[in-house]
């Protein structure tokens, strides 16, 4: 039995003749590849400069520590997110608290950040330094209207785009950071495109892409061609990435439009075969096209886990497997442990009512047709 997972990477013949030939060169880290991949994401997405770091994970501390925010200091974000997003603030010396979503697109409620930062300033408490905006799934956040608040606040915007590389907003591609001082994107397997393991940086600002150079490489600021004259003036880590990474991403860069383009094809197969009396999916607010990193089915009805539970088993036996993502920042441990959280009302009912279904451009349309059929008859037998 075949079995299906919410998310597979797709390596070509091509990507592993790239990666071999990288290998065979007398530079593997810091290279040609490495300055292939900056130059060509940073004109696809049409922004000034790019950063290629070793994880999606660095790219979002790096993004912050770049900032240069006083400390302490604190920023917001959505629950729903990977950790990386928040462990990122935590990292760069400041704290944390979460804006909700907004019920029906899951992405941060831009009122909701608007009564947030009211309801701080009539309480005479100090507003955030920055917000970290999740393009959710793929999604874009409502960027324009996020972006007017933090004018008017002063408050610093680095969009956490891991999961919507190829997506679009208000006619131009995410990454172009007109509504953000940074902008990061994952190279995860799973996400649009993948080098094994990185990240990427983006912005448009000449002052933190030579930050963002300095701390990537332990901080340290060439001057001239020998290595002892080098100078450190600040703190920084070892987020390089190698090559062989660089020489997977640039492969698989080739491909990134047919990707995305068999994303929405599925997606759209989804909405259209998927039963709309179990079911609603992901709303798109605003003038912007989804990278589809992730395909999400919400439950009309109130289900309960027991039910919840019995639908994942049930699909699980015949070779689908679901996943949910995410679990709320303020359900984990540790953050309910050491910090005093906004409760963020609709994560949770989303974290309750959702499931992901299998997203990846290696599926067949008669997958689909199987993955729709027996979704549909499992919601009806449990009575969903």
């Amino acid at each position: 039995m075949k079995k299906f997972f919410y998310g597979k990477q797709n390596i070509s013949k091509s990507d592993v003749l790239s990666v071999v030939k990288s290998l065979k060169t007398s530079v593997i880290s810091q290279g040609t590849e490495l300055k292939k991949i900056e130059i060509k994401i940073a004109k696809y997405c049409g922004a000034k400069y790019c950063v290629a770091v070793s994880s999606g994970t660095a790219a979002l501390h790096l993004s912050c520590l770049s900032l240069n925010l006083k400390k302490p200091f604190y920023g917001v974000t959505s629950p729903i997110t990977f950790v990386a997003t928040v462990n990122a603030m935590l990292l760069s010396g400041g704290s944390f608290d979460l804006i909700d979503i907004d019920k029906d697109d899951f992405n941060i409620d831009p009122n909701k950040l608007k009564n947030y930062i009211k309801g701080k300033l009539k309480e005479k408490k100090p507003i955030p330094k920055l917000i970290i905006p999740v393009h959710f799934a793929g999604l874009p956040a409502r960027m324009e209207e996020i972006k007017k608040i933090c004018n008017r606040y002063k408050i610093k915007i680095i969009e956490d785009a891991s999961q919507a590389l190829g997506a679009t907003y208000n006619g131009k591609k995410i990454g172009c950071c007109k509504y953000s001082d940074i902008t990061v994107f994952s190279l995860h397997p799973v996400k649009s495109i993948t080098s094994g393991e990185g990240g990427l940086i983006l912005t448009n600002s000449k002052q933190i892409y030579n930050k963002l150079l300095a701390l990537r490489v332990n901080g340290i600021e060439k001057k001239g061609s020998k290595s002892w004259s080098h100078d450190m003036k600040n703190l920084g880590l070892n987020y390089k990435i190698s090559e062989i990474n660089c020489a997977l991403a640039n492969s698989q860069l080739e491909r990134l439009n047919p990707f995305i383009k068999k994303r929405k094809s599925i997606a759209k197969f989804y909405k259209k075969k998927l039963n709309n009396d179990f079911f609603t999916f992901q709303k798109n607010y605003s003038n912007s096209e989804s990278a589809f990193h992730l395909f999400i089915i919400y439950f009309k009805k109130k289900i309960s886990l027991r039910k919840k539970n019995l639908f994942y088993e049930k699909l699980k036996k015949v070779g689908i497997n679901l996943d949910i993502k995410y679990r709320p920042i303020q359900t984990f441990t540790y953050f309910k442990n050491n910090f005093i959280i906004n409760k963020s009302p609709n994560s949770i009912n989303y974290f309750k009512q959702s499931f992901c279904l299998p997203m990846y451009v290696d599926l067949k349309y008669f997958e689909l047709e199987k993955i729709c059929k027996s979704v549909n008859r499992v919601a009806k037998d449990l009575g969903l």
